[in-house]
């Protein structure tokens, strides 16, 4: 409704709108530009940096897949950073894709080399040396894991029952929950 005809062409007001709380609103258009194909020479400098960095990306991979296939066919030539430990709940700051590569990996034959691709950060290998049992925790802990447990089970399950009832009832939300005001505001 703002960009009607008589409010681009003439620059009057729109039509008032009723927002609720006895709050109306209106707007005006003081100068529209239509939606255009930009020229190359303005869009030159972003499209060659996209392009440089999917270029960088893709030989990252290519480079990455080199090394993993030979390190595969020789693990005593790979260069790797020091160990380090790493589980969910303390991944060392690494990225999620090769923290779920590392505790996916296969150890029928330790070790495990993993590539990963991170996509435009480029590629990693992971080399996953062997599998730790986990620590001792103490009831403190082990209390927490289990209230935690419950209150992922509960939240699982509401939204599963919130999920069917919707389907049942072919339910949708067509409009955003307009923001509460606070009292005194």
């Amino acid at each position: 409704a703002l960009f009607t005809p008589d409010s681009v062409d003439k620059k009057r007001n729109t039509e008032a709108l009723d927002m609720g709380a006895s709050q109306l609103v209106s707007g005006r258009i003081t100068q529209y530009t239509p939606a255009r194909t930009l020229p190359l020479a303005e869009v030159r400098d972003a499209v060659r940096t996209r392009l440089q960095q999917q270029r960088g990306a893709e030989l990252a991979r290519k480079e990455g897949a080199e090394k993993l296939a030979a390190w595969k066919a020789s693990p005593a030539t790979a260069v790797l950073p020091a160990a380090l430990v790493i589980s969910r709940d303390q991944n060392q700051q690494l990225p999620a894709p090769i923290v779920r590569a590392a505790l996916g990996a296969d150890l029928g034959t330790p070790p495990a080399l993993v590539g990963v691709d991170l996509g435009a950060q480029g590629y990693a290998i992971v080399n996953v040396i062997k599998v730790l049992p986990r620590q001792v925790q103490t009831a403190a802990q082990v209390q927490q894991d289990q209230i935690q447990y419950s209150q992922w089970w509960t939240s699982a399950e509401s939204l599963a029952y919130y999920n069917i009832l919707r389907d049942r009832f072919k339910a949708s939300i067509k409009v955003a929950r307009p923001a509460e005001q606070k009292a005194g505001a």
